[in-house]
């Protein structure tokens, strides 16, 4: 980061270089998480912690813990402080997580967690931050200088970290990510998402408040998404389960308004798209899917076309990429500028 004004440009080039990232910070983020592991020991639970756009990365991160055998919840800094009560017996890992290093509440975790005895794990972007510092060990991967913007590559260098963390821990039980195709079906969602942004943005502009409806498993990338929008085009956003959708807030949406689910494969797919259908019953309805998915489709006022082909851990990595061109789309469409909403 410098002293220069946040732009739309840098937006549009952070997400530009998501694709080009990914197999150097994998790989970085692979030996790093290797090493992590090899100090922590093995772990019957991880708690995972952060704020802002490195717990939605906690969040969306749940699915590749539990994927490798092992017990994951994630929370706020403040709630592990305040709340989180340890399992006796339970060898416990705990995780902060900040791209910047200087998340004061993750810091204080992590000392609390040392103090407790937990094994403790930094994931950050910066080896001698106070995050890095604070824990016993770290993963480290930085996508290197850019120009202020709301968090985009630092986003992906904290999924990847987990992501390795994850598999790491669970050793043979998992699968590896193929990240040269991931990477080739990044390029091509960003194709597609930006061919299908500008339409979007004009149904989302009007509306006083944007609602991203997802599965409990993709919540996380669903609440990464939602900020991308706030901090870009300064529209409050919010993103909620879909029963939770359905019984509440739907009540107080204008139906004169879209809203957007995130329809990409994954559990609970099956029961999003029956309550995306009965929402398209009454409103207009933009949904995030993968780009052959037919059934999505038909429901929909208008689509946000996700590259086919991503499966399990890969998943948050691929979906996230579609935040950006939203976002931007619609802080154009506004005449806004990131975190300027004046």
């Amino acid at each position: 980061m410098n002293g220069r004004a946040y732009t739309l440009d840098e937006v549009r080039r952070q997400t530009a270089a998501l694709p080009h990232d990914l197999p150097v910070l994998s790989e970085a983020a692979r030996a790093d998480a290797e090493r992590a592991v090899r100090w922590t020991g093995p772990a019957g639970r991880v708690v995972l912690l952060g704020s802002g756009d490195s717990l939605f990365a906690a969040q969306a991160s749940l699915p590749s813990f539990t994927g490798a055998g092992v017990g994951c919840v994630a929370m706020s800094a403040t709630e592990f402080q305040t709340e989180y009560q340890h399992a006796d017996g339970v060898r416990t890992v705990v995780v902060g997580v900040s791209a910047s290093g200087g998340n004061p509440a993750v810091v204080a975790a992590l000392h609390q967690a040392r103090g407790d005895g937990r094994a403790t794990v930094a994931v950050t972007g910066h080896p001698d931050s106070p995050v890095a510092l604070a824990a016993g060990t770290s993963v480290v991967a930085d996508p290197g200088p850019c120009a202020p913007s709301p968090g985009i590559r630092t986003h992906q260098a904290s999924l990847l970290s987990l992501l390795h963390l994850a598999q790491a821990l669970g050793g043979t039980s998992t699968a590896p990510v193929d990240v040269a195709g991931l990477a080739r079906a990044q390029h091509q969602t960003i194709a597609l998402a930006e061919a299908s942004a500008g339409e979007v943005a004009g149904l989302l502009a009007p509306a006083p408040v944007v609602w991203v409806v997802a599965a409990a498993g993709a919540l996380g990338t669903a609440r990464y998404l939602a900020a991308k929008l706030t901090e870009t085009a300064g529209v409050p956003a919010f993103a909620v389960e879909p029963e939770e959708w359905w019984h509440v807030h739907r009540f107080g949406h204008d139906a004169a308004h879209p809203v957007l689910f995130l329809l990409t494969p994954g559990p609970g797919r099956a029961a999003a798209l029956e309550t995306a259908r009965r929402t398209a019953e009454r409103r207009r309805l933009v949904v995030v899917a993968e780009h052959g998915d037919d059934q999505a489709r038909a429901a929909a006022t208008a689509v946000v076309p996700v590259a086919d082909g991503a499966t399990g851990a890969a998943r948050p990595l691929l979906d996230a990429v579609v935040a950006g061109p939203l976002a931007l789309a619609l802080a154009r469409a506004l005449g806004r500028l990131p975190f300027a909403r004046r």
